[in-house]
């Protein structure tokens, strides 16, 4: 990875109010030789970790500035990463639901 941001998100529906964890990174010449998978269990559990509000949406994974010319929803699907959803039609990001980073990373770490 050449550079990454870990940010918190509130997304807004009429009166409801959620909090979600996007990373956002831009793949070094390197990308293409590392354990996919790995990398994005790790950038995951950065995402959980994060423990100023209450994540309940999950950690979406996205290359910065939506760059399609990489279809990282593929490359995660490919490499056998559990929970992975897709952002409508942009192949550049996709997101791991609360839930599942739960069964996996165990409970937030803000919450007990």
């Amino acid at each position: 990875m050449a550079a990454a941001e870990v940010e918190i998100r509130n997304y807004r529906s009429g009166f409801t109010s959620t909090w979600g964890v996007t990373i956002s990174f831009s793949p070094g010449d390197a990308f293409s030789e590392v354990d996919k998978k790995a990398l994005f269990e790790r950038m995951l559990r950065i995402g959980w970790s994060v423990n100023e509000k209450k994540i309940e949406t999950g950690v979406a994974i996205a290359l910065d500035g939506d760059d399609q010319d990489i279809n990282l929803v593929q490359i995660a699907e490919d490499s056998g990463l559990s929970g992975v959803r897709r952002a409508g039609n942009l192949t550049s990001r996709f997101s791991v639901p609360s839930s599942v980073l739960q069964d996996e990373f165990g409970d937030w770490p803000a919450q007990g």
